[in-house]
């Protein structure tokens, strides 16, 4: 008997905690008092005694026009007391879904070069920088074989050093387009003319001596939320 007693004051002490918890749960407490003192005067007073369950739930049973204000309180102060009090919590979820509610991305799909290059022209920064992306169409590239005979041919590499794939690029620029030389170190990069990179710009700007390396790549889709383009293939060595 004793050990239930207890479990009973422990469930009661738990419901207060979660009801009163915060300072707006208390201050909705004393709005759920006074509407409660309200209800019980209304009833006691009324020439009838009116049931609580009546006055509560029945409109036909609410005071009227010619009532004290203090008897028509409990209609509003019962269920906004126990809104802010022990309904809280159910109140911070809603807040939370309706402000942090998450929205879909929106994306930007192109099916023509032109419009995508008109797209990049008007909205992309063309300030050339160390470390700095760049934007282009592949126009040539070897096979690996073909990089690796290119590279002993011309000097860069000694037989059986590592090697890149040797990758030509149309770099999009504010007003045309400028040929490029972009490696890329994924030797199995599936890339074709035409298709649509990322590039890496390397320099300095006082020498306007750049060099550009491609690293990605990309899907003609702008994500227009995150600011990004779609990469299909990272060709970056990790």
């Amino acid at each position: 008997m004793e050990t239930i007693i207890n479990k009973i004051i422990s469930l009661i002490k738990i419901f207060w905690i979660k009801g009163t918890s915060q300072p707006i749960q208390r201050v909705g407490l004393i709005i759920l008092a006074i509407g409660v003192m309200s209800c019980t005067l209304y009833s006691i007073q009324s020439p009838n005694h009116y049931d609580i369950q009546d006055i509560l739930l029945d409109p036909d049973y609410y005071p009227r026009y010619r009532d004290p204000i203090f008897y028509k309180l409990y209609v509003y102060f019962i269920p906004l007391g126990f809104l802010l009090s022990w309904g809280y919590p159910l109140l911070q979820k809603i807040q939370s879904w309706i402000l942090n509610k998450p929205k879909g991305d929106k994306f930007l799909h192109f099916q023509k070069r032109k419009e995508l290059t008109e797209f990049i022209r008007k909205n992309w920064d063309f300030k050339k920088a160390n470390n700095r992306p760049a934007l282009g169409y592949v126009s040539q590239v070897l096979s690996p074989d073909e990089s690796y005979k290119e590279a002993l041919e011309l000097g860069f590499i000694k037989p059986g050093e590592k090697h890149v794939l040797h990758t030509d690029v149309l770099l999009i620029t504010e007003h045309g387009e400028q040929s490029v030389f972009a490696p890329c170190e994924a030797l199995g990069a599936n890339l074709s003319i035409g298709d649509f990179v990322l590039l890496a710009t390397y320099g300095s700007e006082e020498r306007q001596d750049w060099h550009y390396e491609l690293i990605a790549k990309l899907r003609p889709i702008y994500n227009a939320s995150k600011k990004g383009w779609v990469i299909e293939s990272d060709y970056r060595i990790k």
